[in-house]
């Protein structure tokens, strides 16, 4: 994202499995949102939330075409980068999970006040292998911290939804 007033270029890197937003729709029963656009995914408002890898805000030298084009290629050389690390990384599930967990970490590390968490994340991994019991220990302990998951479908919060996904599947 680029700011002209102030010469600024924002730089947001984030990523999930695709497999979070079927998952993710099923729960909350909007499973019609799966038939959007794939950029949906990344900017709709009712999609599971996005691994943080890294971000940069830099000021530009000037707001002209080879300026901003040196810049964005810096940019996209080091996101093309990352994708390889990550790549060879995430293999698995539980390698992905364990990804997440030390993005958040790193999150935390920088901005220990941030209001983030990876619950989400962890139920629907605990949902993708099936784990029905760890899915069901996360609900429990979510909703007796009244946490809405970020989610809420009138009175219902994320996790409420999560458990009544649990009846069906499990």
């Amino acid at each position: 994202m680029g700011q002209a007033k102030s010469l600024n270029l924002h730089h947001l890197f984030q990523y999930k499995l695709l497999s979070f937003d079927d998952l993710f729709w099923e729960i909350v029963q909007l499973e019609e949102n799966a038939k959007q656009p794939l950029s949906f995914r990344a900017a709709g408002a009712w999609t599971a939330p996005m691994t943080t890898i890294s971000t940069t805000n830099q000021t530009v030298d000037g707001w002209d075409a080879d300026s901003l084009s040196l810049q964005i290629d810096e940019i996209l050389i080091l996101s093309d980068s990352t994708v390889e690390k990550l790549s060879a990384e995430i293999q698995t599930i539980d390698d992905n999970i364990r990804a997440i967990e030390r993005f958040d970490a790193e999150q935390r590390m920088k901005y220990p006040d941030g209001a983030f968490d990876i619950w989400c994340e962890r139920l629907l991994t605990a949902f993708l292998k099936e784990d029905f019991s760890l899915a069901r220990q996360i609900i429990e302990d979510r909703r007796k911290q009244r946490d809405s998951g970020r989610f809420m479908v009138g009175s219902k919060s994320f996790y409420d939804l999560a458990e009544e996904y649990l009846h069906r599947v499990s």
